[in-house]
């Protein structure tokens, strides 16, 4: 199990990385942005940020958010705050200033770094709560003074601060230990076969977790050399050519990211043959665009790997083992794997009971890979922790052979006719039409009915498909058919918007609960960007 798996791993990954420095100092453990580190070196850059951080007041315990597009700073700070034992926090660089004070506000930071021209003004937010602001470039300095005689961090202390993604309110500040992230790598190794002679290519942030745990703590901790691009649209072609060009073996993406590469990035000069795993999570995984990127770019089935995971679980709950193509049922919906070692699963109906396999319900979670509660805010944590079970907020049904099919969140759910619609069977069947872009889902009481829910569409158009009135008017029917046809519930209303009118998160999943707001208080048809209404 993942105990075994973790023997002999050191508690933290930064003295993974000093041991290996040692080890295997001419090694290359990344390459990040063009720029090659060998283990010395990146040990090398852990030290000056390091220096850096405790010259400007960090001390063990104390808080650092990072707000770096991915780059040597970033990754290099990440560890070098942990070295002094303290607590970083990676964050979106591209938030607005108030908004990444705000969040430096919300976990006590003692640090924040960020690019050399947002210093200024983050100073002038920040300077009355006593928070030093520094550029992210770390100098020359080896650090060799700032962390003698410091004690590596143990596995009960905190690794690092992750938020939350906020589909469904403010995000909030997931602590997670040494500990949950050993367990993490470790499981990770044990189900997808990780040693060292994989090559990991990712453009996933490192503020999300999906970048964080599996592509950059996960190298680090077991020595296998990862390829870090830009978290860009613009990056799609980059990264599958440097699959192509470096023998890249593990990948991965949220679904959108496939989706697109299928659309925009021609195979012509391409090779993925050395890839056996290609992970697909962070939202909901559709066989359309599995099919697709397998038949375009000519990849094994069997290489992409649903799975699923939150913040809250630190990073993953359910994969495939290598070499086992994604199961589907009969309504289409991918299964998110089985649960990793050591992972357990279950699946409660409204009262807390188990239900048997196969029935719809909430999904709870238990292991060591569950989070130590929300920085500061215990009424929060208390609400999803149910005894040594993590609530995750989703909805799912475990099959009798522990295949996990999640339908979505709990809150995106839309009550019709005294059953759950869960948004994404909409959204598939409409983003398959011509002329949309893309597609939300939500529910808007009616009040005629009582205690029943609209099912109310929201299109994305393509620019040519809305030249026209009589185009828009095929284009809305034809979405209300396909909402129809897929639910059996004819939706109240189908609302045709211009392109990103649909509120996202940064990391690119649909913010239903806003939506739906702006869908039953009128703020979207006031907004201007609604082109059709039927």
């Amino acid at each position: 199990m993942a105990a075994g798996a973790r023997a002999g791993m050191p508690p933290s990954a930064v003295e993974a990385l000093a041991r290996r420095a040692e080890a295997r100092a001419d090694d290359v453990a990344a390459v990040i942005c063009d720029e090659t580190l060998t283990h010395a070196g990146l040990w090398r850059e852990t030290r000056r940020a390091a220096a850096a951080l405790a010259r400007a007041g960090l001390a063990a315990g104390e808080r650092c958010v990072l707000a770096l597009p991915t780059s040597v700073a970033l990754a290099a700070g990440f560890l070098g705050a942990q070295r002094l034992s303290a607590i970083p926090a990676a964050v979106d660089e591209h938030l607005p200033d108030d908004a990444l004070a705000a969040r430096a506000r919300a976990v006590g930071a003692r640090v924040v770094v960020a690019l050399a021209e947002r210093v200024a003004a983050l100073g002038l937010l920040l300077a009355p709560d006593g928070v030093v602001v520094v550029a992210g470039a770390f100098g020359e300095d080896d650090g060799g003074d700032a962390i003698a005689g410091l004690p590596w961090p143990t596995g009960e202390e905190v690794s690092h601060l992750q938020f939350t993604s906020g589909t469904t309110g403010q995000p909030k500040a997931a602590i997670i230990t040494h500990r949950n992230t050993a367990f993490e790598v470790a499981i990770g190794a044990e189900r997808l076969g990780y040693d060292e002679r994989d090559v990991m290519v990712s453009w996933m942030p490192l503020h999300h977790d999906f970048g964080l745990i599996r592509f950059w703590l996960t190298p680090v901790w077991l020595g296998i050399p990862v390829h870090l691009l830009r978290p860009s649209i613009l990056e799609l072609r980059r990264w599958l050519e440097t699959v192509s060009a470096v023998g890249g073996t593990v990948t991965g993406s949220p679904d959108f990211g496939y989706r697109v590469a299928t659309r925009l990035v021609s195979p012509r000069g391409l090779d993925l043959g050395t890839l056996r795993v290609a992970l697909s999570g962070g939202e909901p995984v559709r066989k359309d665009t599995l099919d697709a990127f397998v038949a375009r770019f000519g990849v094994a089935p069997e290489v992409l790997n649903p799975g699923y995971g939150l913040a809250e679980a630190t990073l993953a709950v359910s994969a495939y083992p290598p070499g086992e193509r994604a199961r589907v049922d009969a309504t289409g919906q991918v299964a998110s794997g089985r649960a990793y070692p050591g992972v357990r699963v279950r699946v409660v109906d409204d009262a807390g009971r188990e239900v048997p396999a196969g029935v719809r319900g909430h999904l709870e979670t238990a292991g060591e890979h569950v989070f130590a509660g929300y920085w500061g805010d215990e009424a929060a944590t208390a609400e999803v922790m149910n005894g040594e079970w993590l609530r995750t907020g989703d909805v799912a049904a475990v099959d009798a052979d522990g295949w996990i099919y999640v339908l979505g969140r709990e809150r995106a759910m839309i009550k019709r006719a005294g059953s759950a619609i869960a948004p994404r069977e909409v959204e598939e069947a409409v983003d398959r039409i011509a002329g949309v872009r893309f597609s939300a889902a939500v529910g808007v009481p009616n009040e005629a009915l009582g205690g029943t829910e609209d099912v109310v569409v929201v299109a994305e158009v393509r620019a040519e498909a809305a030249e026209a009135v009589e185009a828009a008017d095929a284009l809305g029917r034809a979405v209300a058919a396909a909402a129809r046809a897929a639910t059996g519930h004819a939706p109240g209303r189908v609302l045709l918007v211009v392109a990103r009118t649909i509120p996202l998160t940064a990391n690119g999943k649909v913010r239903h609960a806003a939506l739906r707001e702006q869908v039953a208080s009128g703020a979207l048809e006031a907004s201007g960007a609604v082109l059709w209404r039927g």
